[in-house]
């Protein structure tokens, strides 16, 4: 069982529980009335186990835990940083970022994966296990314009994202298969599509 608790102070993102439902890890600016930006990993009933502040050139943005345990932060400044340890090991970068923030990380199930949006460009990269930098998975002269949400498939094999597009001005769907260069399908944008298709 969770419990509840709440503690004062600014939340910079929604909190995220790892996958073994035993750690919340969020982003604040507050602790213990204290003015100290930065992650803070709480136990499941509410007690503060570890605070990795901001810190020259550090400024974390966004939280993922990967299957494996290990979390993942994301810093606006300079990067992706990894935590094996959550509650032991020190912050380790990943790789670097260059003016823009990763925000809307998500593992894929498998946990080989983790896709965000770049504020840059409000497209979609993806960080695969073993990769040394990220790769680009829609493009904003793409059919799907500009990416405003996404979720994976339960087998990790392609994304269902939520886009605008901007020769129409209104949103759909598409559904990006991350292994394969045929990489779009619209997914139907009302109840006489859907009729249609299944007809």
């Amino acid at each position: 069982e969770i419990n509840s608790f709440s503690f004062a102070g600014d939340v910079g993102t929604s909190p995220v529980i790892s996958h073994d439902n035993e750690y919340i890890a969020v982003i604040a600016d507050v602790q213990f009335g204290q003015v100290s930006r930065g992650v803070h990993i709480y136990s499941r009933s509410g007690q503060l186990l570890r605070f990795i502040p901001d810190g020259s050139g550090r400024v974390f943005a966004d939280v993922s835990w990967n299957p494996d345990g290990s979390l993942m932060m994301s810093s606006a400044l300079d990067g992706l940083y990894i935590l094996p340890d959550p509650l032991a090991s020190e912050p380790q970068l990943l790789f670097k970022t260059s003016g823009y923030t990763m925000h809307d990380m998500t593992f894929s199930p498998d946990g080989k994966r983790l896709a965000y949006i770049s504020t840059a460009d409000r497209q979609i990269y993806s960080y695969d296990e073993g990769a040394t930098e990220p790769r680009q998975i829609t493009f904003s002269n793409a059919p799907y314009g500009v990416v405003n949400g996404f979720d994976w498939s339960p087998d990790s094999k392609f994304l269902v994202l939520v886009y605008f597009e901007r020769d129409l001005g209104c949103t759909g769907s598409w559904l990006i298969f991350v292994d394969s260069k045929a990489t779009a399908a619209r997914l139907p944008s009302n109840l006489e599509e859907v009729k249609n298709e299944s007809s």
